[in-house]
């Protein structure tokens, strides 16, 4: 282009500018070599010359050019993908630095083959044979036999002591013995050692959840040094400032290694002290715990490691020491291994350890582990923390305490902490330099002194045999108010001592009476004395749970404790009786007997939930406590346990596969249904003395099982004086108490043991009780002394409200020490009332038929019963036939159709004629109220006789300070009672869920499937009766032919029908309903339809008709089917099918006693016979032809809510139980209750229409009385539509659900309608209707005054109740009728100036100025009745300053119970700002790391937006939550038990799909926070709300619309 040559690029030497070769020439120089093979030739000249085939290069050639290696590998394809700089750069490398780098490379991925593949194929080998190791590990096994050629060792001698089992190979291994009979002299030649069971290094590698059982602990000697300052400074926040800087004493202990602490602590027992070992220095400022504990253990088996637990500490010096040998061991590091996950730590020691047993497997002389720890004291919730509180004058004082149920007993000291391994424990503790601390333990202090720098140090006696869990300590400024309680004889004394901080010392009275008469409540039920010498009660400002019922010592939060016994606030004392009873039944039953493992953790709560409520009957009678049982236990276990994932009480079946689930275990199962199980056996075998079920009426008769009057607390007194010589007679009397012995006050001694001698009648014992009762009416003699023989009874009627003593009397005047005077019976305080409301035994009553005397009873004969004077049938059932008598002969024509009951009345005559008790009336009678029940037989106070108590006293003797199972405790009720027990309650015990039972009133004939099941007074004599009626023999005497008769045998199933056929009728859906009727019978029987198929009809082809003859006895049948609460229905022939061994209780309309029928089958028709039918209302008169009885209009299934299962009538049944309940005589409140409960519940899970369940509250608002009972049932059923008709509206505008889900506006303007119709119709007819009784007799209408002076009974009581949920129900459905909730609060401006608004923003505005006042911190100008509904009202209303008023009230308080209060009327907020404002606040240090939880449940358990925007901040702040409960990596599990629980109830109320991801989504990354069951409880609460929303909910919604 301008005068040269263009060179192509490509040919052109880029880098010098030279012309390049081109490519096919670029080798040419290569081609003539000899090994590439070219074909060059030589000119005449000899010179080279080319040809085009020497421009070729071999295949060879080429492929030894490109070819690059790498330790000898062929890299050239890695190098060709190389960049072609790199490649540039590694050819200007010398030769020398390319060798070395190659080696680099060589020896680099020679180690990472290594670390890749080789390691980890050996890991996965050993570690199967680890696994192998550790399955037989785990294996509990007596040690093999010794092999023959070698004798054992001998047993060490007294002078020259050997260890009992051979010792490890050793560098110097000690002389074995002689091959010839053992001598204490050392033999010469060693043997080898004896081969052991198995490898000993199986638990070097443990990593399974259980500890093994190898090791087992007997006793820990437990010496700690807990270093923190008790009055640290306050900043502005209200924490703590912590100095810096350590004293010069703690400079030398923590880098001088054990010499500064063992100068101050004692001597480490069992071995030299080991001073060379250096433990780190705790990453902490000058608060830390140094702590020594030496455990004596057991060793089946030799093993060279020990696994433990421990977390969150350092340990050194680790040693293990047997007779005269140590071995030094070290802890395993194992950070990142599953034994760092499972909070475990493992021993490695430099030889085997050996068996401690001996040459015959006995037990020998128990080794001694010693470990030395350190760590960080933090403020938490479980372990050994440091909490902070502030008194009135703004000083901020702090305090160390412990709670280490379930598992936290491991972040306070090495220990196996495991529930079956208990040991002795013996504490020592080294406290700072301070008068105003309390040191307290679970025994008495027995040495109490200074250290040389003014340390105090306390040692404490030694506990008895107890799991880790219960082991507590406690270092605080607390004062205490103390007193000997004395115990019945010959149960010493117990000192009881309540503390709390200074200014709370006035509130302590309530819970000291309480605890008293719980001890001896169950000092005398269980027949077994209280373990210790002293009972602390410790109220604590900042602690997890309600109270932990620590051995000797047990712990409150301080709400849970203390209440002013001059506030009037009757439901805290309520509350605080049933706390500190439940923990103190714990002495026993958790204590005394605990159970094996976590997985049957109702072993300890379930028993604790049902007797907390007769030691607080025993506190206080009139309180009215078994009222409210079903309500308490019963309903919330029911409400609870209708997930298929949720655990059955004993949880063998499914272990615990991560430490989350232990805390998760701690759920309604475990306390309220092991409660309501046992509530519902106990029950049935006291069934025959129950009166007729009604608790309204038959709780007035036997008011609390407990509980006496003052003349047999007097005459009591005279007799324990008399009787108490010989511990023999107090045996006799323990074994056969009298029936009127029953007080719960102290110094009861044994003086009746003659009246009920074997063979003497009890019905003359009772005539002489009652006599005496009514003669010996002289008030108890006053207190004596605490060293006097003689107990104390109780204070004179002079008392206030409180029951406590009057002030001129109360020895706390003058010591700190006071005799213990429990109050006398309330009833006697009250004043006098009708007739028909006294109490039983109550001599201050006027005349009634439960009180008047009556001769003694006619001896029931013991043909009768077939049983002795145990079988608890010791009085006349009170049916108006002659009872108990023995059968006649039969008669012609040939016996009934069933088998007859165990107490069956005279024969009736083969006449046409009723029975003459009730004749025939020609118009149908009126329904009236039931007639007066008779005296009832059942004593409440006599323990020696109630079947449940004499089972229970024998399984707590034979297991004392041992652990046990639910297969231990039914077998030891089967021995006592000779019922089968184990059988019936097995599938109660493993088995999840409940049973709805499908019942239906027919007269057709059963089908052969139906068990045939008599209807019984009830009671365990009856059950023995019933049992041996369903023999062959007896079979085939009582059932007609066409039903094969059973065989027979304790475990037979009563009249059971031949296998083979399937009980579910034909044409029913899963859950028993049918299309057209909301039944759950699958084809109900009308009374009238004597030939359609009843319900318990077989499947097809249907039953043949009945043999000729004469018609059966029975008039008509109860027919019941059971089916699973999930709706898994019970097929006979599928062993798999869900199956309950149910104890039917029923009551007929009018009936002065329930009936009982148990069956176990999958359907059962109950014959109502005449004798059933005699005292209740028919519905008809009979046809003048006809031989039946009329029918009953219905019948109410488990009366009094004593059967834990549910109730699903058929159509027909339920329309005339809604027609009755407009009636409160036909259809009692505890019994409407009961079906508004179930109606709910069945409607939730859809398997029963909505439409039932307003027919109820329809009903209950025509009754329009001041029953607390179903009032609440009804309005809490219909709160919960609209929570999910609120969580509904959160649904998309347009929604493409398959399920029938509607969209959200749609849910939305449905729960507005809800709201209004039950503001319209029920709240406000409520609250402006209803009268509540006065002093001077009743003022109409409920508002916020509450009337002082009242008595205290359990009517009254049930009316206060009522009163604050009748104004917060009106006030919730006021403001949903406006607005959804979380939305624009500005909407509710014209609810400011209606009431209940009105008056609770007005009082609220009076209580912030007194509390702001005062600086007393409670609002006295409100009676504690309402305070919590005022500060609720006025905040949800959203009125100006209210909010911030709540919130100023709380940080001002310092009560409490008050604080607790107000910090639940802050989760009321209405509007989305304050919403926000609450859930921030939980990260505000002013809300104790107590309360965290139930703030963030408050405001999420309202579902709709409260829960959305509740997630949305956990979501947020997940990792800003758990930092309040810990800095190290266990925090998510010590928050698993107060935080991860609440979170998990509130995934229940998701309905949105994309929502229940995102919680799942977010569990997965805090795996110790939620259970393992998060994702199960998800997807069924999910699927199941759904149902609901697109089935009943839009039932509702289209009902609603058409109303005005």
């Amino acid at each position: 282009m301008s005068g040269f040559e263009m060179t192509p690029l490509r040919e052109r030497n880029v880098g010098t500018g030279e012309m390049a070769l081109p490519v096919s020439r670029r080798y040419e120089h290569l081609g003539n070599q000899e090994e590439g093979g070219g074909d060059g030739a030589r000119d005449a000249l000899g010179r080279d010359t080319f040809s085009d085939s020497d421009l070729l290069l071999s295949n060879t050639t080429l492929h030894n050019l490109r070819r690059r290696t790498l330790c000898g590998i062929d890299v050239t394809g890695l190098v060709d993908k190389l960049p072609p700089s790199w490649v540039h750069w590694w050819r200007r490398q010398p030769p020398g630095k390319k060798r070395i780098l190659s080696l680099g490379c060589c020896v680099s991925f020679v180690l990472f083959f290594i670390l890749v593949v080789v390691l980890p194929i050996n890991s996965a080998v050993k570690a199967a044979d680890e696994r192998r190791r550790i399955e037989l590990a785990s294996r509990p096994s007596p040690p093999p036999p010794p092999p023959p050629p070698f004798p054992p060792y001998p047993p060490p001698s007294p002078p020259s002591p050997e260890p009992p089992s051979p010792p490890p190979p050793s560098p110097e291994p000690p002389s074995p013995p002689p091959p010839l009979p053992p001598s204490p002299e050392p033999p010469s030649p060693p043997p080898p050692s004896p081969p052991p069971p198995m490898p000993v290094t199986s638990l070097c590698g443990w990593s399974t959840l259980r500890l093994p059982d190898i090791v087992r602990p007997s006793s820990y000697d437990l010496k700690l040094e807990i270093v923190f300052d008790p009055h640290p400074g306050a900043a502005a926040n209200g924490r703590r400032a912590l100095d810096g800087g350590l004293s010069e004493d703690e400079e030398q202990m923590y880098h001088t290694g054990a010499n500064a602490t063992l100068a101050a602590m004692p001597d480490v027992p069992h071995g030299p002290d080991r001073n060379g070992h250096q433990l780190p220095l705790p990453s902490t400022g000058p608060e830390y715990v140094f702590g020594f504990v030496n455990i004596s253990v057991s060793i089946t088996t030799w093993t060279q490691c020990v696994v433990l637990h421990a977390v969150g500490m350092d340990i050194d010096m680790v040693s293990y020491h047997w007779g005269d040998q140590t071995y030094d061991g070290l802890v395993v590091p194992t950070a990142g291994t599953p034994s760092a996950a499972l909070q475990q730590v493992v021993l490695h020691f430099a030889s085997p350890l050996p068996s401690t047993l001996g040459e015959d497997g006995a037990p020998g002389p128990e080794g001694h582990l010693t470990l030395r720890f350190a760590y960080k004291l933090e403020d938490g919730l479980d372990g050994l923390y440091k909490s902070t509180f502030t008194d009135s004058t703004g000083a901020t004082h702090a305090l160390v305490s412990t709670q280490f149920e379930s598992i936290a007993a491991r972040k306070a000291f090495p220990c196996f902490d495991e529930p079956q391994l208990k040991a002795v424990f013996h504490v020592t503790t080294v406290t700072p330099a301070d008068d105003s601390l309390a040191t307290i333990s679970n025994s008495g202090s027995i040495t109490r002194g200074q250290l040389a720098d003014g340390r105090q140090r306390t040692s404490f006696d030694a506990t008895p045999p107890m799991s880790t869990y219960l082991l507590v300590i406690v270092v605080a400024p607390l004062v205490t108010k103390a007193g000997n309680c004395v115990m019945p004889a010959p149960s010493p004394p117990v000192l009881v001592a309540v503390w709390a901080t200074k200014e709370k010392a006035d509130q302590l009275s309530t819970a000291y009476d309480a605890a008293c008469a719980s001890l001896n409540a169950y000092t005398r039920a269980f027949n077994a004395s209280y373990g210790l010498s002293k009972l602390d009660l410790v109220g604590l400002p900042n602690f997890a749970a309600g109270a932990m019922e620590n051995w000797g010592c047990i712990t409150f939060r301080e709400s849970a404790l203390l209440v002013d016994p001059t506030a009037d606030d009757i439901f805290a004392e309520s509350w605080i009786a049933t706390v500190v009873s439940h923990e103190i039944s714990h002495q026993w039953f958790g204590n005394l007997v605990t159970m094996a493992d976590w997985t049957e953790l109702w072993l300890n709560e379930g028993f604790a939930s049902y007797f907390e409520t007769l030691a607080a009957a025993a506190w206080r009678p009139a309180f009215g406590y078994w009222e409210f049982a079903a309500g308490d236990t019963t309903a919330p276990a029911l409400a609870y346990d209708t997930l298929p994932s949720v655990h059955p009480l004993s949880r063998t079946a499914q272990p615990i596969a991560s430490l989350p689930d232990i805390d998760n275990m701690f759920d309604s199962i475990s306390y309220e249904k092991g409660g309501a199980v046992l509530r519902m056996l106990r029950a049935y075998l006291s069934g025959n003395l129950l009166g007729a079920g009604n608790p309204v009426l038959m709780r007035r008769q036997a008011r609390s099982l407990l509980g006496a009057t003052e003349a047999q607390h007097a005459e009591h007194e005279q007799a324990s004086t008399q009787g108490a010589a010989a511990e023999g007679v107090w045996t006799q009397r323990r074994l056969l108490q009298a029936l009127e012995d029953g007080t719960l006050y102290p110094g009861e001694a044994a003086s009746r043991a003659a009246l009920l001698r074997k063979g003497e009648a009890a019905g003359a014992a009772r005539g002489l009780a009652r006599r005496r009762q009514l003669s010996h009416r002289k008030p108890p003699p006053k207190a004596k002394p605490a060293d006097s023989d003689t107990p104390a009874p109780g204070s004179s009627p002079d008392e206030g409200a409180t029951g406590g003593p009057a002030e001129e009397n109360d020895p706390n005047t003058a010591s700190d020490l006071e005799v213990f005077a429990p109050p006398p019976h309330e009833d006697a305080l009250a004043p006098t009332r009708p007739p028909k409301k006294a109490a039983a035994g109550n001599s201050t009553a006027p005349p009634s038929p439960t009180s008047t005397p009556s001769p003694a009873p006619v001896p029931v004969p013991e043909t009768a019963s077939n049983s002795t004077d145990d079988d608890f049938l010791f009085f006349p059932p009170r049916a108006p036939p002659p009872p108990l008598q023995p059968p006649p002969p039969p008669l012609n024509p040939p016996p009934p159709t069933v088998a007859q009951p165990p107490t069956p009345p005279p024969a009736r005559p083969p006449s046409p004629a009723p029975p003459p008790s009730r004749p025939p009336s020609p118009a149908p009678p009126p329904l009236a109220p039931p007639p007066p029940p008779r005296p009832p037989a059942f004593n409440p106070t006599d323990y020696n006789h109630d079947p449940l108590l004499r089972g229970l006293r024998v399984y707590l003797q034979e297991n004392k300070y041992g652990s046990t199972t639910a297969k231990t405790l039914w077998d030891t009720m089967t021995r006592v009672l000779d019922l089968p027990i184990s059988h019936w309650m097995d599938a109660w015990t493993y088995k999840p869920n409940y049973p709805v039972l499908h019942v239906t009133l027919g007269t057709a004939t059963p089908g052969p499937n139906a068990a045939l099941v008599p209807a019984t007074l009830g009671g365990a004599a009856a059950a023995r009766a019933a049992i041996k009626a369903a023999s062959p023999a007896a079979a085939a005497r009582a059932v007609p032919p066409s039903p094969a008769p059973p065989s027979g045998g304790l475990h037979r199933r009563l009249l059971e029908t031949p296998p083979g056929d399937d009980d579910a009728p034909p044409g029913e859906d899963d859950a028993g309903n049918t299309d057209d009727d909301n039944v759950g019978s699958g084809g109900e029987v009308p009374a009238e339809a004597e030939g359609q198929a009843p319900l318990v009809s077989p499947s097809p082809p249907p039953p043949g008709p009945p043999p000729p003859g004469p018609p059966p006895a029975p008039a008509a049948y109860l027919y019941v089917r059971q089916s699973s609460i999930t709706g898994v229905v019970c097929n006979r022939s599928d062993p798999a099918s869900p199956r309950w061994w149910v104890p039917l209780s029923f009551r007929l309309p009018g009936a002065s006693q329930m009936r009982w029928a148990a069956f176990d089958t999958c359907s059962a028709a109950v014959p109502l016979t005449a004798e059933v039918l005699a005292d209740s209302t028919p519905a008809t008169a009979p046809a003048a032809n006809s031989s039946r009885p009329p029918l009953p209009p219905f019948v109410v299934a488990n009366p009094g809510r004593y059967g834990y299962y549910r109730v699903n009538y058929s159509r027909p049944l339920w329309e005339a139980l809604a027609t009755a309940a407009r009636s409160p005589q036909a259809i009692p409140s505890q019994d409407l209750a009961a079906l508004l409960d179930d109606a709910n519940a069945l409607t939730q899970l859809s398997l029963l229409s909505s439409a039932v369940v307003l027919n109820l509250t329809a009903a209950l608002g025509v009754r329009l009385l001041p029953e607390v009972e179903p009032w609440g049932e009804a309005l809490g059923a219909l709160a919960s539509w609209r929570a999910l008709l609120d969580a509904g509206s959160l649904l998309p505008n347009a929604t493409n659900a398959t399920d029938g889900v509607a969209p959200g506006p749609y849910y939305n303007d449905c729960s507005r309608r809800l709201g209004a119709y039950m503001r319209d119709k029920l709240t406000e007819p409520l609250r402006v209707n209803v009268s509540l009784p006065t002093a001077n007799g009743s003022r109409r209408g409920i508002d916020f005054t509450v009337e002082r002076g009242l008595p205290v009974s359990a009517e009254t009581l049930r009316l206060r109740s009522l009163r604050p949920m009748a104004l917060a129900a009106a006030a919730r459905a006021a403001i949903a009728a406006l607005v959804p909730p979380g939305l624009n609060a500005q909407q509710l401006k014209p609810l400011y100036s209606m009431q209940p608004f009105s008056q609770a923003i007005e009082l609220l505005s009076v209580a912030a100025d007194e509390i702001g006042s005062s600086g007393s911190g409670v609002a006295s100008a409100i009676h504690p009745d309402v305070r919590s509904t005022v500060y609720e009202i006025a905040c949800m209303v959203g009125a100006p300053l209210t909010y911030s008023s709540i919130k100023l009230m709380y940080e001002t308080s310092t009560d409490a119970t008050e604080r607790a209060r107000l910090l639940y009327a802050l989760t009321r907020a209405p509007d989305v700002l304050h919403i926000e404002r609450t859930l921030a606040y939980a990260l505000d240090p002013e809300v104790p790391l107590q309360d965290v939880g139930s703030l963030l449940q408050g405001v999420g358990s309202r579902w709709g937006s409260p829960n959305r925007r509740t997630w949305d901040f956990v979501f947020a702040h997940t990792d800003d939550l758990l930092r309040r409960y810990g800095s190290g990596p266990d925090a998510a599990s010590s928050a698993s038990y107060s935080l991860g629980r609440g979170l998990k109830e509130m995934a229940k109320g998701l309905v949105s799909p994309q929502q229940a991801d995102k919680v799942e989504e977010w569990a997965a990354k805090y795996p110790g926070l939620m259970g393992s069951d998060l994702g199960s409880v998800v997807a069924e609460s999910l699927a199941r709300n759904r149902r609901w929303l697109a089935g009943p909910g839009r039932e509702v919604c289209e009902w609603l619309k058409t109303q005005a």
